[in-house]
C-alpha cells in the first residue's frame, strides 16, 4: 500500500490553457466596463484600452475619466480575484495628474516601456527604439556568453542561436521603425561587433566586414529590419478586418491652432510673411 495522494484542481506550469483561462477572464471584466463614452475618437471610434495578456493600458481625454475607469476596472477585477498592481501601474499624462487605487497613488512617468517600445508624449525617436534594441542585443550577448565567446564551440552553433535569440532581441518592434542612414550605420556597426566577439578578434585586427560575415554567415540585421518594416505594412495595406494598427496609420488628428511664434507679430504689422526684407528697406523711424 501506497500513501493516498490528494488530487487538487489546478494547472502545471507552461500549460497553455492557464493564459487562455486568463485572458478569457480579463475579457469578461472589460465587458462588464461601461466605457462607450470613455477614450479618445479615431476614425469614429473610441480607443479606451489596449490589452496584451496582463498588460493593460487605459486611455482618456481627462484626469476625472480616468479615473472613473482606474476604480471600476479595479472593482469589477476584484470580483475574479484579479488585482491591479499598484507598483507595476504608472500613469503617463500631459498635465499634473493624481490617480488611486486603493487610497494608493500612482506614479506618474514622462515616458514607459509597454510591448517593448518607449511610449511617451514627446514626439517618437526611433533613434531612441533602435540603440535600445542595440542595448538589448549587447544585453543578450552577455547573458549566453560563456556559449558565444567559446573557442571551443562550433561556428554554427553560435549561428543558430545569434539568429534564434539574440537577432530578434535586437530587433524587436523593427517593423515600426523609421530607419535613416545614421541608424542604419549604428545597426550595421553594432552587429559587426558583436561578431567579432563571437569569432574572436579585436577591432585592430583589422578584418574586413566581408571575412567577418563569411566566417559567421548570420542574417544580416539591417536587411532582416527592412523586411520586418516592409511585412508589417504589407500586411496593413493587405487587411480586410477593422484593427488598431491600421486605423491609427489611417488616422489623421484635427487640425488645431498653431502655437503663437514671434515672428508672427512682424508679419501681421508688415503685411508680409518677407518681413525680413521689408524691415531691411523701411527706416527704423518709418517702423516706429
Amino acid at each position: 500500500m501506497t500513501i493516498a495522494i490528494r488530487i487538487c484542481p489546478g494547472v502545471r506550469q507552461g500549460d497553455t490553457i492557464s493564459p487562455k483561462l486568463f485572458t478569457a477572464t480579463l475579457e469578461h471584466v472589460f465587458r462588464q466596463l461601461a466605457l462607450d463614452d470613455y477614450g479618445l475618437s479615431v476614425s469614429g471610434n473610441e480607443v479606451t484600452n489596449l490589452r496584451s495578456a496582463d498588460d493593460v493600458v487605459l486611455i482618456a481625454k481627462s484626469t476625472e475619466e480616468l479615473q472613473t475607469m482606474v476604480s471600476d476596472l479595479d472593482k469589477h477585477s476584484l470580483r475574479y480575484d484579479l488585482n491591479i498592481s499598484t507598483a507595476k501601474t504608472k500613469i503617463m499624462a500631459s498635465v499634473e495628474t493624481t490617480i488611486t487605487v486603493k487610497g494608493i497613488h500612482l506614479e506618474r512617468v514622462e515616458s514607459f516601456v509597454y510591448l517593448g517600445q518607449k511610449i511617451s508624449l514627446m514626439i517618437r525617436d526611433h533613434s531612441v527604439e533602435i540603440q535600445r534594441g542595440i542595448r538589448a542585443g549587447w544585453s543578450c550577448l552577455r547573458r549566453y556568453k560563456e556559449f558565444f565567446l567559446s573557442r571551443t564551440i562550433e561556428m554554427k552553433w553560435k549561428r543558430e542561436l545569434f539568429n534564434m535569440c539574440l537577432l530578434p532581441t535586437m530587433l524587436n518592434g523593427a517593423g515600426t521603425w523609421v530607419l535613416n542612414r545614421a541608424s542604419e550605420r549604428k545597426l550595421a556597426s553594432a552587429q559587426r561587433a558583436i561578431e567579432r566577439r563571437m569569432i574572436g578578434i579585436r577591432l585592430l585586427d583589422k578584418r574586413t566586414n566581408v571575412w567577418i560575415r563569411g566566417e559567421t554567415k548570420v542574417k544580416d540585421a539591417l536587411n532582416t529590419a527592412k523586411e520586418r518594416e516592409w511585412a508589417y505594412r504589407w500586411e496593413l495595406a493587405m487587411s480586410n478586418n477593422i484593427k488598431w494598427s491600421r486605423e491609427l496609420m489611417e488616422w489623421r488628428s484635427n487640425l488645431t491652432r498653431p502655437k503663437a511664434r514671434w515672428r508672427i507679430v512682424f508679419q501681421e504689422v508688415f503685411g508680409t510673411r518677407n518681413w525680413q526684407n521689408f524691415a531691411r528697406t523701411t527706416t527704423k523711424k518709418r517702423m516706429d
